[in-house]
């Protein structure tokens, strides 16, 4: 979200963020970046009133749950404003795999969570998809056409090699990191994972080292995994996670489940921190044929390769260096920025020929977002 502000903001647009959260003291200082911060209410007029005198010419919504509950309201209030959807990730794929589906399971598309998700997709004017592997999905197994979809993955400034030169090198890490909020499903159950099923073997076999568990919002039953006598420590929020990672010699990711791209992969990569990880982990940033001996979905095989990596250096430099041109070619910032600047002009051109394009979103406008409309107006009027 901050780096698509970034761009909008880049590309001298007034960017208002409006939620209905409430702030708290980690949320970010968005004024810094002179973006206009709004509180807006659920269910209620005042944001009827708030949109149609703002009339923006781009509307995004963060995920589709926030595009089901105001999008009909901007439709009605400021019916030529271009609407995006952000969707992070696809929530249904994720929850789909909690559940034990694959991306090859009809069940998958039948959840209410696929069907109210594809429905937001194609009601938006376009959708951003921030990993290669569900675009494909989407076009090839939905049948989404790619009009109302486009790749925008995470936009990083390029590396330098000066700036790898100044990393600590090998012998300066020591010990393991992982990383993930515990109000993600996915982290929880990965960080269980690495309890029972990993990291005793890595201990086996590196009997002195660490493995340090950072992310927000542990609670007692998360803390309560920590044991030092097997080195692993659960250390809850970190406010300092690049230092954390660039005084770690790898990074573990043994995500089962998910979708998107994995923060902290990408976290690891731009601080040098070479990463073992799960298919579901590397998705959309590696690719995941298991030549590169970081790859691994099976608990020993992924130990094998955690403890091998710790003990190679010139094995790490080279997994090192891979992870930087990989964040220097295939998410580099000024070529997606370029991408996403074409597509909002382009669109923005000619709105009503978009529209009659995708047919389907007009019919999933017309039906659900009645609905939607009149449920919304129902619980305001019980509010009252």
């Amino acid at each position: 979200m901050l780096q698509l502000i970034d761009f909008f903001r880049s590309e001298e647009f007034e960017v208002m963020f409006a939620s209905a959260a409430s702030k708290t003291d980690k949320s970010y200082p968005l004024s810094q970046l002179n973006v206009t911060e709004v509180e807006i209410k659920l269910n209620h007029h005042s944001f009827d009133v708030w949109i149609e005198d703002l009339s923006p010419d781009i509307v995004m919504y963060d995920r589709f749950m926030v595009e089901e509950q105001f999008s009909w309201r901007v439709t009605e209030s400021c019916p030529t404003a271009l609407q995006i959807l952000n969707t992070e990730d696809l929530h249904f794929v994720r929850k789909g795999r909690e559940e034990g589906y694959d991306l090859e399971s009809q069940e998958l598309l039948l959840t209410d969570t696929a069907k109210r998700e594809i429905a937001s997709i194609y009601r938006s004017d376009f959708s951003l998809i921030i990993s290669e592997a569900e675009m494909e999905f989407l076009v090839a197994s939905v049948g989404i056409p790619e009009a109302v979809l486009f790749y925008l993955p995470f936009m990083i400034n390029e590396i330098s090699d000066g700036a790898v030169a100044k990393l600590p090198d090998f012998e300066k890490r020591i010990d393991f990191i992982t990383i993930g909020s515990f109000k993600h499903s996915p982290n929880v159950d990965s960080v269980r994972y690495l309890k029972s099923e990993i990291w005793p073997k890595i201990r086996e076999a590196l009997p002195q080292v660490k493995l340090h568990v950072y992310g927000s919002y542990a609670n007692q039953n998360h803390l309560s995994m920590q044991s030092e006598k097997d080195g692993f420590f659960v250390n809850g929020f970190v406010k300092e996670s690049d230092l954390a990672f660039q005084n770690a010699r790898i990074c573990l990711a043994p995500l089962r489940f998910g979708a998107g791209l994995k923060g902290k992969v990408f976290e690891a990569l731009v601080n040098g921190t070479p990463c073992v990880m799960t298919p579901i982990s590397a998705e959309g940033i590696f690719a995941t044929d298991h030549s590169s001996r970081v790859i691994a979905d099976d608990p020993v095989t992924f130990a094998n390769y955690a403890v091998e990596l710790y003990k190679n250096q010139s094995q790490w430099e080279e997994c090192q260096l891979t992870g930087i041109e990989i964040i220097n070619t295939k998410f580099a910032k000024f070529k997606h920025n370029n991408r996403f600047r074409d597509k909002l002009h382009t669109i923005l051109s000619d709105i009503a020929t978009h529209r009659k394009n995708n047919f389907m979103g007009e019919i999933f406008k017309h039906h659900t977002l009645r609905s939607t409309k009149f449920l919304g107006k129902y619980i305001e009027e019980k509010n009252k």
